[in-house]
């Protein structure tokens, strides 16, 4: 984003508004949902910087590693195995960065 303010900063204010100021602020859904949402959305679509964000922003809510797992695996039903392959590297760098155990026992 930091890119983007620099190069674009008319877009990168419109986006930060309507992202925060419009969607994230609207009353439909608590922070635990909207996480998971884009946690889920952000795998099946591989992108890995702002999927790595929202992991973060998932563990800041109260995700636990068994939490992301079941995210992950809910997501690859309809995204496919090998989307949620890609983004597994991405959500694994993300718990390191907060010090969350990975490894969930069945």
């Amino acid at each position: 984003m930091n890119r983007v303010m620099v190069s674009f900063p008319e877009f990168a204010r419109y986006l930060v508004k309507f992202a925060f100021a419009d969607i994230y602020a609207h009353e439909g859904t608590g922070l635990r949902a909207r996480e998971q949402a884009l946690v889920a959305a952000l795998t099946a679509l591989g992108n890995a910087a702002p999927q790595k964000v929202h992991v973060h922003a998932a563990a800041h809510v109260g995700y636990s590693a068994r939490e992301m797992a079941e995210i992950s695996m809910q997501t690859a039903v309809y995204a496919g195995c090998p989307a949620v392959l890609n983004g597994l590297p991405v959500a694994r760098e993300a718990c390191v960065d907060l010090g969350i155990t990975l490894y969930v026992e069945a």
